[in-house]
């Protein structure tokens, strides 16, 4: 669990190359005390690639979570404007509610 909503998006030019792939997922919705805001993901973020992994749709991104240890710091890739930027997360549990 990060606490992101998203949603696939094509990567125009330049901004694939630098992802190296040609899909990402963008951040829609960040749950305010989630791993992802602690990690300092914010909405309008794409997501291509955590814990050395692409991550190019919300299937890609549930896939991955599945591998990574709850608890366990994960190094991820977000395109935010023109720019790549590094962010960590901690994979939590999913709140009950």
């Amino acid at each position: 669990y990060l606490g992101i909503a998203g949603q696939t998006v094509a990567l125009p030019e330049p901004h694939a190359a630098l992802a190296g792939r040609s899909e990402g997922l963008l951040v829609v919705g960040v749950t305010a005390g989630s791993p992802a805001a602690a990690g300092g993901v914010l909405v309008g973020d794409v997501l291509f690639e955590l814990d050395g992994r692409s991550v190019g749709s919300t299937d890609d991104l549930l896939e991955l979570l599945g591998w990574i240890a709850g608890g366990k710091p994960a190094s991820g890739r977000v395109l935010r404007g023109a720019a790549g930027v590094d962010v960590t997360l901690t994979v939590g549990e999913r709140p009950a509610n």
